[in-house]
């Protein structure tokens, strides 16, 4: 089973967490000279020997000028009165994190192993601050920014001086050795209530979002007049240097759940609660545009989740949400697909973190449980680092704590300008609220050379034989922006699948991974260019394989599909061998009729690559090669063949629906759509996949066997007209 091998790191003295002796991949800090007893523990020694054997403290020092047992003893009390805000990592190694008071607290971590080598309280903050607790923080090398609960009001401290890039992480520093600038400006939203203000930043053009969760039915002071400046919830501003400047704000139509900056367009991405009941929760998920003076809201699409709302992620990429809800279920629904589907959580989710680069997502219960799902909601295993094999699904973190405690939030340690990150482990803080704060170090491993990246699933998925998991996660990635993932995918399941003998399973596998190039539900003409000739190699190294096994009829639809004289040609004497007459006649004749055409299969890729693109786009089901399009329009016309109704007639309890509104300055339309048929070429449900996808296929593709080998009269699904690999 596929999974994650683990550390974790309790950074507190306190007597509230409890370590057994025999797990040893749980670490905490130690009194000097601890007495214990031997019969609660007795394997202490021992494990102290192979702590600081691995270079692990087991007793913090506390020499000056550090003192860092005391220093750590004062955190820890900080922490039990004020709530921390935020937390960033600087770099790999550096760690700040800031109270609600305005206290400053820096980490110096040691790069191998989760374990603290400073720390630092700066109070630089403190008594120059507009309120008295702080909402929201972002922090960041040239500046930082507060906002706060009961002011519509920012404080921007802006540093004057930059540090050395070769100074960082060796040393740590107080905000006043920056020559910091304070400023305080004033911004749209309401000034008489109290809300939770937070901060949205895009770097790459140096955008701040301020937004805050405001419910339209709930009631506000009373004032003779409300100007649309004072309910606005959403605040775009732009950073040049020490000013902030306020772009536009706008008062959304619900109650505003998320908002998020898109890192690649001129977006906004917000996620508003439409309504909340005990069965149901409906949401919008709405995109603003960023113009020169003012956000426009261009399209929103409604969605119901099967239960009450708990929390949520935005993809990295911002074109998926990840919903949590209160029965368990997690929802992921991909705008690109036009899909939604879901899987149950072995617990009831309060936090989720996307990775970096949107590979997995850790999701945490209330009581500081996590467990680990990839983009296709498969679930991944947790190993604490020990002797012993104990892989589980959910790593119970309360198990170490004495008195209940409350999860908040988490935080990667994977900066964007941190160049030399290790591939081999990666650091995951936890904040549980009135402390402590952890680590979870995640090792990959020295034979890993990607991460936590999609294409290091897929090689471990494969490494395990879970195949189900490797093509589900395969088929969730997209063309436009995952285009060598995709590949490198593609290659890496065919080519240990087409070592193996063929079995109705492997063929299956086989087919859903081809597909995802010759049925996908979006794709570019670039992408098609770039990695046509190597998956069509692919693809006849597959056809040969089909006819080793005398599998004739999903060889002719494969040939099909590719489009190449000499495939039709071996499928021929093949045939005649086997005294398949019908066959034999069905693949020459196809084979004469590319060579009257005068088209082999480089020439025509290379001339109708457009007339291709375009009829994909018209009909999606349509043949994926232009030599095709003749031919297919000819056995669909054949006297033998009648249509029956369409599966989104014949079952229209399984074709989910979207409401979508696409938005002007002068038109607001709204319109249902139909996602069937992205969802058949995902099937990211084993149930979906069970009852529709298989039985339809093999259905379909009888049918279009039959109809080419002139047998007795057939039933063709009208929405299906030439059966690629779904």
């Amino acid at each position: 089973m596929t999974g994650c091998v683990a550390e974790l790191f309790f950074w507190t003295v306190g007597s509230n967490v409890y370590i057994p002796d025999n797990i040893t991949g749980c670490h905490v800090y130690h009194e000097k000279d601890e007495r214990v007893s031997r019969a609660e523990h007795p394997y202490w020694h021992e494990k102290q020997i192979y702590t600081e054997s691995r270079d692990i403290t087991w007793s913090l020092r506390n020499k000056r000028p550090d003192k860092l047992r005391d220093t750590l003893k004062e955190v820890e009390i900080l922490l039990s009165q004020y709530k921390c805000v935020k937390a960033s990592w600087k770099n790999k190694v550096v760690l700040q994190i800031i109270l609600s008071n305005g206290y400053l607290i820096t980490y110096l971590v040691k790069e191998n192993v989760a374990d603290i080598e400073k720390v630092l309280i700066d109070k630089s903050l403190c008594g120059k601050l507009s309120g008295e607790f702080i909402s929201d923080a972002l922090l960041t090398n040239s500046f930082i920014i507060l906002s706060y609960p009961n002011l519509a009001k920012l404080d921007y401290v802006y540093f004057q001086k930059r540090s050395n890039a070769g100074d960082v992480g060796k040393k740590i520093e107080k905000v006043s050795a920056f020559d910091p600038k304070f400023g305080h400006f004033q911004i749209p939203g309401p000034s008489t209530r109290r809300v939770n203000r937070h901060l949205s930043y895009c770097s790459d053009r140096n955008l701040l979002l301020v937004w805050c969760s405001i419910n339209p039915k709930d009631g506000c002071p009373w004032s003779p007049l409300v100007s649309d400046c004072e309910q606005a919830n959403l605040v775009l501003l732009s950073i040049n240097g020490p000013r902030l400047e306020v772009i536009s704000h706008v008062k959304t139509e619900y109650n505003l759940l998320n908002a998020t900056l898109s890192k690649k367009t001129q977006q906004i991405i917000t996620v508003e609660l439409v309504s909340s009941r005990s069965e149901e929760t409906t949401v919008e998920r709405g995109t603003y545009e960023i113009l020169k003076t003012k956000l426009q809201q261009s399209r929103s699409i409604s969605m119901t989740l099967p239960s009450l709302f708990t929390c949520l992620s935005v993809h990295p990429s911002t074109n998926r949400l990840l919903f949590g809800c209160q029965d368990g279920t997690l929802v992921m629904f991909d705008e690109t697909f036009m899909t939604m589907h879901s899987t149950q959580a072995s617990l009831i989710p309060v936090n989720i973190k996307w990775h970096s680069n949107g590979a997995v997502a850790f999701v945490v219960s209330a009581s500081g449980n996590l467990q680990l799902f990839d983009l296709a909601l498969n679930h991944l295993n947790f190993q604490l680092l020990g002797d012993q094999f104990s892989s589980e699904k959910v790593l119970k973190t309360d198990m170490f704590f004495k008195k209940t405690i409350f999860f908040q939030d988490m935080q990667w340690n994977d900066c964007d300008n941190d160049t030399e990150l290790s591939k081999n482990s990666q650091f995951l803080l936890l904040i549980f609220n009135k402390g402590p704060l952890a680590v979870l170090q995640l090792y990959f491993g020295l034979m890993s050379q990607e991460g936590l990246s999609v294409l290091e699933l897929i090689k471990e998925y494969i490494k395990h034989q879970q195949l189900y998991e490797a093509t589900n996660l395969l088929c969730s990635l997209h063309w436009e922006n995952d285009g060598p993932s995709c590949y490198a995918g593609i290659s890496a399941i065919a080519n240990y699948l087409l070592r193996l003998p063929l079995n109705a399973e492997r063929e299956s596998y086989l087919e859903k991974t081809l597909g995802m190039f010759y049925s996908p539900v979006k794709t570019s003409i670039a992408n098609i260019l770039e990695y046509r000739d190597p998956i069509c190699r692919l693809a006849r190294r597959f056809f040969h394989l089909l006819l080793r096994y005398s599998r004739f009829e999903k060889a002719f639809l494969l040939a099909v599909d590719i489009g190449s004289e000499d495939l039709f040609m071996d499928l021929h004497y093949t045939a005649v061998d086997h005294n398949e007459t019908s066959l034999a006649e069905v693949s020459k004749k196809k084979a004469e009729e590319i060579q009257e055409l005068g088209i082999n299969s480089s020439e025509e890729e290379e001339s109708s690559e457009s007339d291709y693109h375009s009829d994909y786009y018209q009909n999606p089901l349509q043949s994926y090669h232009p030599s095709n399009s003749d031919f297919v329009e000819k056995v669909m016309h054949h006297p033998k063949i009648k249509k029956s109704p369409s599966l989104q007639e014949r079952c229209p309890s399984r074709v989910p629906k979207l409401r979508l509104r696409h938005r002007t300055e002068n038109t607001d339309k709204e319109s249902t759509v139909d996602y069937f048929h992205s969802a058949t070429s995902f099937q990211p449900s084993e149930n979906y996949h069970d009852a529709i996808g298989k039985e339809l296929v093999n259905e379909l593709i009888q049918d279009y066997t039959d109809a080419l080998l002139d047998k007795p009269t057939i039933d063709v699904d009208g929405t299906s007209h030439v059966f690629t690999y779904l």
